[in-house]
């Protein structure tokens, strides 16, 4: 897609510069806004730390490139809250959601079966993934648009409204070992 949107805007204003140096420029924008504009959802912290209290093994199943994943482990320090178990679509051919090899590639890392687990997802093609892979899914509704995630199991606005023990016994689950 960069490479596309460079090329256009080379053709398009008739720009002197090397396409190699367009693409490499709007990368570096790019990252630089991404990390003004990247924060947790509400309520995550708070989430995370009910999720681990109760012993659940937690990943990420992300699909972003190399490049973006990178500024966002930096800029929200995600191995503390999720250790190595932090994955995207270069684990898995660089197969993008929503298929679901990458939800079912971290399900595997974590050693557990997809059906005992519980995705979080923002959009309609990752809650597709999800339910592809087998699992339970809550859609997070950050764009404001709960049609786009109307296949999720539950919907909501923040991780404040997940009560963690009520999805629990929802998937059948009774008592955290």
């Amino acid at each position: 897609a960069n490479h596309n949107t460079c090329a256009l805007l080379k053709d398009k204003f008739d720009l002197n510069h090397a396409l190699e140096e367009l693409m490499e420029e709007k990368k570096k924008i790019a990252g630089e806004l991404l990390k003004e504009w990247l924060k947790f959802v509400d309520g995550f912290e708070r989430f995370h730390k009910t999720v681990i209290n109760n012993q659940l093994m937690v990943g990420i199943a992300t699909n972003a490139d190399d490049n973006t994943l990178r500024i966002s482990k930096e800029s929200l320090s995600l191995e503390n809250y999720f250790g190595e178990h932090i994955y995207n679509i270069t684990h898995v051919e660089n197969k993008a959601k929503p298929d679901p090899d990458l939800y079912l590639h971290v399900a595997k890392k974590l050693g557990v079966e997809p059906e005992f687990c519980i995705a979080f997802e923002d959009s309609a093609h990752g809650v597709r993934a999800a339910k592809r892979a087998g699992m339970f899914c809550v859609g997070i509704n950050t764009a404001k648009d709960r049609d786009a995630l109307h296949e999720s199991d539950l919907i909501v606005d923040h991780y404040d409204e997940v009560e963690i023990e009520r999805l629990l016994r929802r998937k059948g689950i009774k008592k955290i070992d």
